[in-house]
């Protein structure tokens, strides 16, 4: 039984005399020497020294083995052998052998633990990955934190901090950005870190010509990250990058685009110029997002330094026509001051953007300061050339304010037409004259004004009530907007003084109506675009599917009469074209509102998504709810998996020739899992690029909500996606 146990042991033994030579040992130890030495097994018996097994572990093995023999049980863990270049792990025992108390040799047992190190040695590995991982990303988190309520000229300094923080931490020798011009012929670098040691470039990066380094930019401008470990294995389509890479001393390379408002603006790039560097997949996709943290403070920088410069612009103007005004006033000391401080209450308002409140609170000022029995003004609409009242002020009539007066009759009419104050001492002399000369006007123009006949005698009434009238037209840089009128109950005349103030309300009031049109011109080129945008998704998508069905219907008749089995399948293929156009439809208002991405539950999307894509190009496509259908999925990984789904078939419909699709949506306990199988002609997936046919984007997508993709692949059997991710 001990011979047995002693062969059978899966521990390597050995009994071993004083001079270390082999006296019995046992199978398993001829297998750990012919596993792990290389030796032939052959060499492994009796008489042969057992340090000739341990080739180049001479010395570690015997200071071992003379602790034994001095009496000692030595332990070992993990005890580390290189025999013939091959590293292995040990766990072993050897202790003293006495025969009638005299030392006669040494057992010596051991066990490989090569897995086990290895696999520790990988965990810690990864560990150690996952550490710098984690510490990359706050590193970025406090940089991105850095970023917030940063004033706009802090913006560069920031930006260089950042560069220099994150080229240390990647051990990169430079860090820079470019930046496209518009129309993306050209680029420059416009910030730039280097290590200590490394030469500068960006003193020679400026206005370089894409079309120079043509196949570096046309992947950047696709928005594909440009790795190159090894410069010197660029393709031979990549000479000039090349040539240029090598110049500036780089022997690896790293450019990530920056993207704003769906548009590549610029790069952000990292050289390795001492030794060849690999990124890391985990770092490149964390350095994706600086570059999109840093271009958003630099688009921030840009329309901030905007709004700056045309704030100046318009304090400007203000002050300009301000310094007109008071020079027109100085003459009176009191009226100055309180013209000055009137203009500062409208530089104040004029910092809002509400028009109507603008223009309330402007007459309400006027009203107070001129001491009138009423206010109103009258803004002009271009294109049917009328007045209408904009703010009130006064005891007037409800009808007043629904009035429609044709530019260039009435007194209002008049100043707006001519675009010169008008003075009406009192109305019932028939006495109308402007500032240069006395003017008569007969008071039948009211008759021309356009009212209800009912609202007609009120107006007048209205009107008569009034003695004094002070009208101005509302003009800027040579275009009228309207008029300000004031009315008074009793006859009057107006001093210089008078006018000039009310000049200064009208001046005021038509800054804020060119203001409130150049905004309103700007909203609706915005507009405007959108409405193309709308009309070239309608032609792409919707009209093309109604064209196909008009086609149909128009034949559908003459079918009908030749062959109903024939016009039955034409019908049902009418029917599906019409219900596809109708679910683009559906699809392209998700475009337009978004926000039904999260409102909706993920299964109606998906079977609206797939009668859309049936739509439009005939694909048999199934879909299958496994679980709990209802459940509500947080928002981000709701639009997250449609995005997928819908770059998934977009790629099925351009290049799989499939006939049929299966989306299947498995909601399972704490997970849900998107899956679309098509029968089409598949590929060679060893052969493909992560970032070809959308992968990229998928993966992006599916990175950013922690979610596993998987693609499978086989030439003639479709291909197969799936999205896995925790709920």
């Amino acid at each position: 039984m001990l011979e047995i146990f002693f062969d059978q042991m899966p521990m390597g033994i050995a009994l071993l005399d004083c001079d270390l030579r082999l006296r019995r040992f046992n199978p398993t130890l001829i297998e750990f020497v012919r596993r792990y030495s290389s030796l032939p097994t052959e060499q492994v018996r009796q008489g042969t020294s057992f340090l000739d097994l341990l080739p180049g572990n001479e010395a570690s093995a015997r200071a071992i083995f003379l602790r034994a023999l001095a009496g000692e049980t030595v332990y070992q863990e993990a005890f580390p052998l290189t025999i013939n270049g091959r590293v292995s792990y040990w766990d072993s025992v050897s202790a003293p052998l006495y025969h009638e108390a005299t030392l006669v040799g040494i057992v010596h047992v051991t066990t490989s633990v090569t897995e086990r190190v290895l696999a520790e040695h990988e965990l810690q590995k990864t560990l150690d990955r996952l550490r710098h991982h984690v510490t990359f990303e706050q590193i970025i988190t406090t940089l991105s934190n850095s970023f917030i309520n940063r004033p706009p000229d802090q913006i560069d300094h920031g930006i260089r901090q950042a560069l220099q923080t994150i080229g240390t931490f990647t051990q990169a020798d430079r860090a820079y950005i470019f930046l496209y011009s518009d129309d993306a012929t050209s680029l420059s670098c416009i910030q730039e870190w280097c290590a200590e040691g490394i030469e500068a470039q960006i003193h020679r990066l400026q206005g370089l010509s894409t079309a120079d380094l043509a196949w570096s930019n046309q992947q950047l401008l696709q928005r594909q990250i440009l790795h190159i470990p090894w410069v010197d294995q660029l393709p031979p389509e990549a000479a000039v990058e090349q040539r240029e890479f090598t110049s500036q001393g780089i022997k690896s390379l790293l450019a990530v685009p920056m993207t704003y408002q769906e548009r590549v603006v610029g790069l952000l790039g990292f050289d390795a110029v001492r030794h060849e560097k690999t990124w890391a997949e985990l770092d490149i996709s964390v350095l994706h997002v600086v570059g999109e943290m840093l271009i958003n403070a630099l688009e921030h920088k840009r329309s901030r330094a905007a709004l700056y410069e045309a704030n100046r612009l318009l304090e400007q103007r203000v002050a300009e026509r301000t310094y007109e005004l008071e020079q027109r006033n100085q003459e009176l000391e009191r009226r100055r001051q309180v013209a000055e401080g009137l203009r500062e209450i409208l530089v104040r308002l004029n910092a809002e953007h509400a028009l109507p409140q603008l223009l309330d609170a402007i007459v309400a000022q006027a009203d107070q300061l001129l001491a009138s029995d009423a206010v109103a003004l009258y803004l002009l609409h271009e294109e049917q050339q009328t007045l209408t009242i904009q703010a009130l002020r006064g005891d007037l009539p409800p009808e007043v304010r629904q009035v429609t007066l044709p530019s260039g009759v009435g007194t209002i009419g008049r100043v707006v037409a001519s675009r010169q104050i008008m003075i009406v001492p009192d109305v019932r002399q028939l006495n109308i004259r402007t500032v240069e000369q006395a003017q008569a006007e007969s008071l039948a123009a009211i008759e021309s004004v356009l009212v209800d006949p009912a609202r007609l005698e009120a107006l007048k009434a209205a009107l008569y009530r009034f003695r004094a009238v002070l009208a101005l037209p509302l003009v800027a840089q040579d275009v009228a907007y309207g008029g300000l009128a004031f009315y008074y109950c009793e006859p009057r005349t107006f001093t210089d003084e008078e006018i000039n103030l009310a000049s200064l309300f009208a001046d005021q009031a038509a800054l804020a109506l060119q203001n409130a049109r150049l905004r309103d011109k700007a909203e609706q080129i915005a507009v405007m675009a959108e409405r193309n945008r709308l009309a070239r998704e309608l032609h792409d998508a919707v009209t093309q599917t109604l064209f196909s069905a008009s086609l149909i219907a128009d034949v559908l008749p003459r079918i009908w009469e030749r062959d109903p089995v024939v016009g039955e399948a034409k019908l049902a293929e009418l029917r599906e074209l019409t219900r596809g156009a109708l679910a683009e439809m559906r699809t392209l208002l998700l475009e337009l509102r978004p926000a039904t991405l999260t409102e909706s539950n993920l299964d109606e999307l998906l079977h609206q998504l797939a009668a859309a894509f049936v739509g439009r190009s005939r694909l048999q496509i199934t879909v299958e709810v496994e679980g709990e259908a209802e459940q509500r999925l947080p928002p981000e990984i709701q639009v997250a998996l449609y995005r997928i789904a819908q770059e998934a078939l977009n790629n099925v419909v351009k290049h799989a020739s499939a006939s049929h699709v299966v989306l299947t949506l498995t909601f399972t306990p704490g997970h849900v899992v998107l899956t679309v199988q098509d029968d089409g002609r598949g590929f060679d997936a060893t052969t493909v690029r992560s970032h070809s046919l959308g992968l990229g984007i998928m993966r992006e997508r599916a990175a950013k909500i922690g979610a596993r993709l998987e693609m499978t692949s086989r030439i003639g059997m479709g291909t197969r996606i799936a999205v896995d991710v925790l709920t």
